[in-house]
């Protein structure tokens, strides 16, 4: 595996960013922590239920990962803390 390979994000990562963000979205209508919590649960619903149990996809737990970083980062910054930042 060269250095490129590892850098490189795959599509199926960049999709599972996408989905919990907009899932972080939507929930943080009613408050940010809601939307980390949806993000969570569809993450991992998706991933043990969907791709492990029933077989429907491949198990990866970076999905997991993926699903909820950027929710994460949102998060923090909503609560402020990255208000020292210019």
């Amino acid at each position: 595996m060269s250095i490129i390979d590892k850098l490189t994000l795959r599509a199926d990562l960049a999709n599972h960013a996408v989905y919990g963000t907009i899932l972080y979205w939507v929930g943080s209508w009613i408050a940010p922590i809601v939307g980390i919590g949806l993000a969570l649960v569809f993450a991992v619903l998706k991933e043990l239920v969907w791709d492990k149990k029933m077989g429907r996809g491949v198990f990866d737990p970076e999905d997991i990962f993926w699903t909820i970083v950027l929710p994460i980062l949102f998060f923090v910054q909503a609560a402020g803390a990255l208000q020292w930042i210019p």
